[in-house]
């Protein structure tokens, strides 16, 4: 381009640079809106939605630095890159957008923390109104924080088959803007090369203008996924039926340039068979324990569980139910059943960490994962995964004492509820007062579960959450039978960037499980991660990584006197 221009590269590049920094800032506040404003079209299946979500990935080239090519790594396309998400409405127009994430990010946690859902409150009155919103499986659990999010559920019946195609169909318009997008602007399909801290406003500034040239061209179904970057060979390829005669076209690879992807390490020795369940550590992960800056000598040997592609949560809620006893008991009692169902897969796994427990072996979980359904490489939330695993499992043992292991019971004999929400006013120090509040004359509580499952949420209004212990006493609510409790922490889930661990509290001795690496803690370290005392918050520096709870596990002891319990 500089030799149209007859400039020199140099030169050019300074012109192209300010006229971004100056130019691009103006398209994206006249182009994008601050607030929603309603649309005149409509979607087809869901009238009361206002808009779709959805994220992609911007690749740009691999960082010289380690930790910024780990957090910019997107497993699921193969490369480096910055996180766009938006919210496109019936016409096709951004009216909302976040660059604020690498790719490493869940979809998730991105509309969590990037306002979003905070856009699509609308003040209606003295009330604040969710508007409704399409978003496909990788939502799944926004309808805690957004109650009126339509979301793509799991499952193969009719109905669900049914209610699915809908909601893709009229989410065709986000699939068809980033296509718009990336066949408009190369940067956007085949990567970055450029300082990547210029990417996030060149990026909104490009879709602030194709949300001007929407306004004449709006979008149809010639907008797909066929970019220009797509060789031609490949195209043809994509379109050419499959040899079995079905018809269906083959997937078409991404294109994306060689020199984004990042080279791999040694791959770890295969699985002889998924039955077979376990397989030897190689040595980078054993190097990588020796030398962790937190890592204590032991002579206590914790299994890992080996991560079949984005099934941390997976193995970090399996980790914690291996060492709830009554859990693991009962489901050890399903090893010698003839069917292959949920639980006896489970069991299948825990007899081989039990056998192979002071060997240096990680166990593989692709066997329980293939029972369950492939929703669990998509679930990516440790919460939503306790859920289902305990319920299926329940449900494959038809054995209901699993499930009263984390459960209230009530004196209904209609109903009983599983799950409690604890409101947690702010400015209290502990979760004791939640629980003090639900436990009232109206709640009729028999019995308190052995194990508490808190699920903590993402966003903060304060730090300060939970104690390391709290107790429910006799004034609290007379129903309960036994008098006084404690409860105190058993283990915890955290996450860093989408990636999920467990901490778990054996023998007075922290461990930190990280899949296929079994980490000791210091007590010390674990403090912010329980939140110890009044001043420290959730989050605890461990081996240089940022670690946020998300699931505390508490268990039941009975409280004999200040300083003398069950331990």
């Amino acid at each position: 381009m500089s030799g149209i221009v007859s400039l020199k590269q140099s030169y050019l590049s300074k012109i192209i640079n300010k006229t971004t920094n100056r130019m691009f800032p103006i398209f994206i506040a006249e182009f994008i809106p601050k607030q929603y404003s309603p649309c005149d079209k409509e979607f087809d299946n869901f009238p009361t939605c206002v808009a779709a979500v959805d994220s992609s990935t911007i690749p740009f080239t691999v960082p010289l630095d380690l930790a910024k090519r780990k957090s910019s790594w997107d497993a699921k396309n193969h490369c480096n890159g910055m996180k766009v998400q938006v919210l496109v409405n019936p016409l096709g127009q951004v009216i909302h957008m976040n660059t604020s994430f690498l790719a490493s990010v869940h979809d998730k946690k991105v509309f969590d923390l990037s306002g979003a859902s905070d856009f699509l409150h609308v003040q209606r009155g003295v009330e604040s109104v969710a508007l409704g919103l399409l978003a496909d499986r990788g939502y799944i659990g926004i309808q805690k924080y957004h109650p009126t999010a339509v979301i793509m559920q799991r499952g193969d019946d009719e109905e669900v088959t049914k209610r699915n195609n809908a909601i893709a169909h009229d989410r065709q318009i986000v699939e068809r803007r980033f296509a718009r997008d990336k066949s408009n602007w190369s940067v956007l399909a085949i990567g970055y090369r450029g300082e990547k801290g210029n990417l996030p406003l060149i990026v909104q500034g490009l879709f602030a203008l194709d949300n001007y040239h929407i306004d004449s061209t709006p979008l149809s179904e010639k907008d797909n996924c066929d970019f220009p970057c797509t060789p031609k060979d490949e195209k043809e390829a994509a379109a050419t039926p499959e040899p079995n005669g079905s018809g269906s076209p083959m997937p078409k690879p991404r294109c994306v340039p060689k020199d984004l992807y990042l080279q791999t390490p040694e791959t770890p020795m295969k699985i002889p068979s998924p039955l077979a369940g376990y397989e030897k550590i190689d040595k980078i992960l054993v190097k990588r324990t020796q030398n962790a800056i937190y890592n204590i000598e032991t002579k206590m040997s914790i299994l890992g569980l080996h991560n079949e592609g984005a099934t941390c949560h997976v193995n970090a809620v399996l980790q914690v139910l291996f060492y709830v006893n009554t859990f693991r008991k009962d489901v050890m009692e399903h090893l010698g059943d003839v069917e292959y169902t949920p639980v006896k897969a489970l069991a299948e796994i825990y007899d081989q960490m039990l056998h192979y427990r002071h060997k240096e072996y990680t166990i593989s979980c692709s066997q329980f994962i293939t029972t369950l359904g492939k929703q669990y490489f998509q679930q990516q939330d440790a919460d939503d995964t306790f859920q289902k695993i305990v319920h299926d499992v329940t449900e494959s043992a038809n054995k209901p004492d699993i499930a009263v292991t984390f459960q209230y019971q009530t004196e209904t004999p209609d109903e009983s509820f599983y799950s409690v929400s604890l409101h947690i006013p702010l400015g209290a120090a502990g979760i004791d007062q939640g629980i003090k509040q639900m436990c009232t004359d109206d709640s009729h509580i028999n019995e308190i579960s052995t194990f508490l499952w808190v699920d903590v949420q993402r966003n903060w209004s304060d730090p300060n959450v939970f104690f390391d212990k709290f107790e429910i006493k006799k004034n609290y609510k007379a129903q309960l039978s036994d008098g006084t409790y404690v409860f105190k922490i058993h283990s915890i889930i955290a996450y860093h960037q989408g990636h999920f661990v467990a901490f778990v509290n054996k023998g007075r001795v922290w461990f930190m499980l990280d899949d296929e690496i079994t980490y000791i803690v210091p007590d010390g370290l674990i403090k912010g991660l329980q939140g110890g005392d009044v001043g420290s918050d959730l989050w605890s520096y461990l081996g240089g990584v940022k670690w946020l709870a998300k699931c505390v596990i508490y268990r039941k002891h009975k409280f004999y006197g200040a300083g003398d319990d069950d331990d």
